[in-house]
């Protein structure tokens, strides 16, 4: 019941449920099971900062026994402790701390779709957003209520690793679904990225880089050389590629020479995985100009 133990693993389950969320790939039951499960643990680390008894079933002496210090008189391991739900959790906390702005009745889809996945395997596809939204919506003020009881500083921010703009994008409700898809696009290959490259610095770890980044997905493509010289995301070096059209140009007389127009429709980077169609490189402003040349 160590309030810094349940903490770590809230945020464990938060990075899961966010990156489940970013893969785009039909994994957003385990994003809302993922994030509902870090909820309960985020809510069961504040109460048990204030004090490990409130995070114990009622009536259940032999849990109590763990939560005052006296775990060595109980019957049971402390992996057998009994605890409270996510309802009750939640109930307790929305009490204790004023800045928390979450209904019971926007709660509700967090319950639902956590519940309905761990013991049916299904969800309302349609809450995925707002059962994200909600539970960013209350782990924020909790986590600055840990982090003043506590008195550690950027704490509460760190909680969000790499998916600091995909919650601020989710908390946005005039983020279009586009901007949000291309929020995730980039949090899941910045991680991607850092994976691959962990542990590896200075020379070589230049030299790896440049050596992904010459593959290219399309060998018939132009490099993104002139307009984007490295990746939006990470250190690499991605390729554009698009359609390529036979055309005459104008000579104001009817004729003209004979030249070849690309059209810039999608963008990929082998080191991170970046992955982008034509509206997403238009959000990134990145350059989308159709380019000529003569034959």
């Amino acid at each position: 019941m160590d309030p810094a133990e349940i903490l770590s693993s809230s945020r464990r389950w938060m990075t899961a449920g966010l990156a489940a969320f970013s893969r785009n790939d039909g994994s957003e039951d385990f994003a809302v099971h993922h994030v509902g499960v870090a909820m309960e643990h985020l809510l069961k680390a504040y109460l048990a900062s204030l004090h490990p008894a409130h995070i114990v079933e009622d009536k259940n002496w032999e849990s109590l026994l763990h939560a005052t210090g006296h775990a060595d008189r109980s019957r049971i391991s402390r992996s057998r402790t009994k605890t409270i739900g996510l309802s009750v959790a939640f109930d307790r906390v929305r009490r204790l701390i004023p800045t928390v702005t979450v209904s019971t009745q926007e709660f509700e889809p967090v319950l639902a779709a956590r519940n309905g996945v761990a013991h049916v395997g299904d969800h309302d596809q349609d809450e995925v957003r707002a059962v994200l939204t909600t539970v960013i919506r209350l782990a924020i003020p909790v986590l600055a209520e840990i982090e003043q009881l506590h008195g550690v500083d950027d704490w509460a921010e760190d909680y969000w690793g790499d998916y600091r703009q995909l919650r601020d994008d989710l908390l946005d409700e005039h983020t279009t679904e586009l901007r949000l898809a291309l929020t995730a696009k980039i949090a899941r290959a910045k991680a991607r990225f850092l994976d691959r490259l962990a542990g590896i610095e200075g020379a070589q770890r230049a030299a790896l880089i440049e050596a992904i980044s010459a593959h290219n997905t399309y060998p018939f493509s132009a490099e993104h050389e002139d307009r984007a010289r490295s990746c939006p995301v990470c250190e690499g070096r991605g390729w554009v590629h698009g359609q390529v059209a036979f055309a005459w140009g104008s000579d104001g007389e009817g004729g003209g020479e004979p030249h070849f127009v690309f059209y810039p429709d999608a963008y990929e980077c082998a080191a991170c995985g970046l992955s982008l169609g034509s509206e997403e490189m238009k959000l990134l402003k990145l350059d989308t100009t159709p380019t000529s040349w003569s034959t």
